[in-house]
């Protein structure tokens, strides 16, 4: 007898709603029993007893079950359903988070080659940056009109207050980790050749430090 028959004493058939963006895969996805704290899912043919709070190896979650639906959360997206009959669905798959590994140079710094707006440019980190930062001669290379599109204001540099134009990037890129609508400042008087590549970006992704190397992961 089946983990079905001994756990309840009819099968309740439950089909999943197709999910939003994200890398998927076909699976018939069924619900076959369902009673409280607990449910036994058919998913692409593998039987799983699920318990509340202990997601599956495909990534579903039992959030509560009563003996007609379940909640289930997969990866984050929660649903309540209900008995139905068994349907194939795509059903969303977990996908490795892009990484970038940084290594320090000789004297402590991190560079990495990137791209803002499809145009490459060399980033510094800088965790004390608010925003992706660049002189004149690099926002020029990468055809950013700031005189025209960005807000006059003025930043505090080593060197003092000096002005500054605050623009909206439409693509940051390091590495395989790719932002869009990322804030970024244009420095008067800033002769660098490197862009720092600060908290306007470094914000919305996971940094963390290891030894010499930076590992900054997508979120």
């Amino acid at each position: 007898m089946s983990l079905a028959h001994r756990l309840a004493p009819a099968f309740l058939a439950l089909g999943l709603a197709t999910l939003g963006p994200a890398a998927r895969a076909d699976h018939k996805t069924t619900v076959m029993a369902l009673f409280k704290d607990k449910a036994v899912v058919l998913i692409n043919g593998t039987q799983r007893t699920l318990v509340v709070g202990q997601p599956s190896p495909e990534g579903v979650e039992l959030k509560a079950s009563t003996s007609d639906a379940a909640q289930l959360a997969v990866h984050g997206e929660v649903g309540t359903y209900r008995v139905g009959r068994a349907i194939a669905t795509q059903f969303a798959q977990a996908t490795a988070k892009e990484k970038v590994h940084i290594s320090a140079d000789a004297g402590g710094m991190y560079f990495y080659p990137g791209s803002i707006n499809g145009k490459p440019v060399t980033f510094m980190l800088d965790t004390g940056a608010s925003t992706v930062a660049m002189g004149p001669a690099v926002a020029k290379s990468i055809g950013l009109d700031y005189r025209v599109k960005g807000k006059p204001g003025h930043s505090q540099t080593a060197a003092g207050v000096v002005r500054s134009h605050i623009v909206e990037l439409d693509k940051v890129r390091v590495g395989g980790i790719e932002l869009s609508n990322v804030e970024g400042t244009v420095i008067e008087g800033n002769n660098s050749s490197e862009v720092l590549l600060g908290s306007s970006f470094l914000g919305r992704v996971h940094l963390e430090r290891e030894g010499q190397m930076m590992i900054m992961e997508a979120r």
